[in-house]
């Protein structure tokens, strides 16, 4: 019996000996691995240029910070090659830059409320207004600020120490630009425009003469005199003046309509430009004339008087320059990152990234980029990528489902509507699915059809669904599962049910 016992434990001291090798074995085999992972990555440079610029500033150093939905970037070389200079940031929608008499800038987020930095500041830091979404930036006298926000306009007599919210007439409205003269202080929303005569304590209403209410943009000149651009609902004008301080405004629309105008700014010589859907446009008599140039392939979002040169900011396709009063436009987005949304690799071996700005294609690793179909992109929120039966591109987007003919380009594939896409997948039969907020469309040869996901109460539901080949009880069924992997087959088999639970 001693001798036994003394055995049994001898066998338990090494049972443990031999498991504390074996674990330590194991966790030497997991450092190693880690150190390979480790060395198996590598930065990438771009792709560049897929992102929206709100903003564009320049500073007394002659430096230029954009302000764009991925933060904000910097250049020392007049636009050419652009830097991350976001750090401190704690979002990166940045919609507005302001600096003020001493130096000290000041930015705009659209969730985080305000950030600044001082001239000898390393980063930014909050500047009040925390989880504010936030759209414009106006001092229309030292220490006194405004500030457009999602509500309300925001007020600081103190250089933004405190802050009141100001209603505009009782109304709760998104103020989308703000500007002032020597008499008022103004403030473009989907309502219209207001005016303060006390530097935004009180509002009133200032719109007689507009057509069309949602407006995007206000600036005044030298003169004081007022220019607006407002997004029409039905192709009305887009393009407004007053010389009267807002109370009468005339319709000064160009020839070519711009359909939407985010953008309206005066140049140091008085000319004034206004940014529409893929045209800048010029006048020098107040809008008594047009001069339009074809310019992005999108929505024009912001200016920057060089000299001679502009710097235009776009929706999605990043910055743009001309040195020919915009007869020609080049690309100057080094360095300027792209907001990734999706990684996909196609079967031809390529990388194509799908950014807020579009699709990017590189054929060695992320080495080097191009735009998906150059001569005509698709400018577009890009939230998955995939390819169809023919191995033709699909991206899904905020606007349907779009799909790249390799000879006549991007074209609008659906499904009814053109919804918001969440994700997408083609089954083995070709058969392209779709997610969005209430169930999956199915599109089969030519047309789509609807595969509604709805709860116990028939209620639809917003899964933000991931589509799956689920190999759960149905090896060849497609399914649909939400993020708390509730399932639901879409092409349903005999003698299966019609809902279930991966497991």
């Amino acid at each position: 019996m001693p001798f036994r016992h003394i055995t049994l434990v001898a066998a338990r001291a090494w049972n443990r000996v031999f498991l504390g090798l074996m674990v330590g074995f194991f966790a030497f085999l997991v450092v190693l691995d880690a150190s390979a992972q480790t060395n198996w990555w590598a930065p990438v440079d771009g792709p560049y240029g897929g992102t929206t610029i709100w903003d564009l500033e320049r500073l007394a150093d002659g430096s230029i910070l954009a302000a764009t939905s991925n933060g904000v970037h910097k250049s020392l070389d007049n636009g050419y090659t652009w830097t991350s200079d976001s750090d401190g940031l704690t979002l990166f929608d940045v919609r507005d830059i302001h600096v003020d008499a001493s130096g000290v800038v000041r930015v705009a987020t659209f969730g985080h409320g305000l950030f600044s930095r001082g001239a000898q500041d390393a980063g930014w830091t909050p500047a009040g207004l925390e989880n504010i979404y936030t759209t414009s930036l106006l001092e229309p006298e030292p220490g006194v600020f405004l500030v457009g926000a999602n509500s309300f306009v925001y007020r600081s007599e103190d250089g933004g120490s405190s802050w009141s919210a100001r209603s505009l007439e009782g109304y709760s409205v998104n103020v989308q630009s703000l500007t002032a003269n020597e008499d008022f202080a103004f403030a473009a929303n989907y309502l219209g425009i207001f005016r303060s005569v006390d530097q935004g304590l009180t509002w009133e209403f200032s719109s007689f003469g507009l057509q069309e209410y949602d407006v995007r943009s206000i600036t005044s000149n030298e003169s004081g005199h007022l220019f607006a651009g407002a997004q029409p609902g039905q192709g009305g004008c887009a393009l407004y003046r007053s010389r009267g301080n807002g109370s009468l405004w005339t319709c000064i629309q160009p020839d070519t309509d711009p359909l939407t105008v985010p953008m309206i700014k005066v140049a140091p010589d008085g000319t004034l430009f206004a940014g529409g859907f893929r045209n800048l446009y010029a006048t020098g008599d107040e809008g008594g004339t047009w001069l339009s140039r074809r310019a992005a392939g999108s929505n024009v979002q912001s200016i920057l008087f060089l000299g001679s040169t502009l710097l235009i900011g776009t929706h999605g396709q990043g910055v743009l320059r001309s040195s020919d009063s915009g007869i020609t436009w080049h690309a100057s987005n080094n360095g300027l990152r792209s907001s990734i949304t999706t990684v996909r690799t196609l079967t031809d071996g390529r990388v194509v990234a799908g950014t807020t700005g579009g699709l990017f294609l590189s054929g060695n690793l992320g080495s080097t980029w191009e735009r998906a179909f150059l001569d005509l992109p698709l400018i577009q929120s890009v939230t998955d990528v995939a390819q169809d039966a023919d191995g033709s591109l699909l991206a899904a987007t905020r606007a349907g489902v779009w799909r790249l003919d390799p000879q006549d380009g991007w074209a609008a594939l659906g499904p009814p509507g053109m919804p918001a896409i969440r994700d997408l997948d083609v089954t083995r039969d070709g058969t392209i699915l779709a997610s969005y907020h209430a169930g999956v469309w199915l599109h089969s040869g030519s047309a789509w059809t609807n595969s509604s996901i709805t709860g116990s109460d028939q209620a639809t539901r917003d899964w933000q669904a991931r589509l799956i080949r689920c190999q759960v009880d149905c090896p060849d069924c497609e399914w649909a599962c939400n993020t708390t992997v509730h399932c639901r087959i879409l092409a349903p088999l005999p003698s299966r049910t019609t809902e279930g639970q991966a497991r």
